[in-house]
């Protein structure tokens, strides 16, 4: 099932939301199983809170950063942006 919705939204969209929908899909389940833990109560399907997961958190975060910054959705300062050259092949003369 993933994979057909991952093959859709490229089709659709492009490739970079697809790498997104992929980096935020772990983050996804993650945020579901807390809220089934905290806000339905239910300790047998959830995840509780832990005193690591400020640092899991900041790692998706550090993900999805990553991926706009890679992908040139997000430009920082420090980074140059400079255009690439597109290469364009002649014909052979003669």
């Amino acid at each position: 099932f993933f994979n057909f919705l991952g093959v859709t939204i490229a089709g659709k969209l492009s490739a970079v939301h697809r790498t997104i929908n992929d980096a935020l899909r772990t983050f996804i389940i993650w945020a579901v199983e807390i809220f089934v833990y905290y806000g339905i109560g239910s300790e047998r399907y959830g995840t509780a809170w832990t005193p690591h997961s400020w640092l899991q958190l900041m790692g998706f975060f550090l993900l999805i950063i990553g991926n706009l910054v890679n992908h040139k959705i997000i430009h920082l300062p420090c980074i140059d942006y400079a255009e690439e050259q597109q290469f364009v092949e002649r014909a052979p003369h003669g």
